[in-house]
């Protein structure tokens, strides 16, 4: 099973050995966010909102049209690990990627 470590934007590590799952929820709820997946006309869709800044809930681009919900969420889950980092989020990485970066970061300090 593959586990994840989450990064802040500046590349500080807060947490190792994550699930996708909670990995992905570590991204989603960056800076205080919440979030929900949401089912509408067979398509799951993420929705997010900041209330510490009185945000309201947008859907975000991360969608499935699986028609089961578990499958829908590992899909929605995957694509929010693998994808860019987003701005004023943190960043998920495979364990192995950041074991990978270990050598740069000692050698840095």
């Amino acid at each position: 099973m593959t586990t994840y470590t989450i990064l802040t934007g500046e590349g500080e590590m807060i947490e190792t050995g994550l699930s996708l799952r909670d990995a992905a929820a570590e991204v989603l709820t960056s800076d205080s966010r919440e979030f929900d997946i949401r089912s509408d006309d067979g398509v799951f869709t993420v929705w997010t909102r900041q209330q510490v800044a009185n945000r309201p809930w947008t859907a975000t681009r991360f969608v499935s049209f699986a028609a089961a919900r578990e499958d829908a969420e590992r899909e929605i889950f995957t694509d929010v690990v693998n994808c860019e980092r987003m701005r004023g989020h943190n960043e998920a990485i495979t364990d192995e990627q950041y074991r990978q970066t270990l050598p740069e970061v000692e050698a840095g300090e």
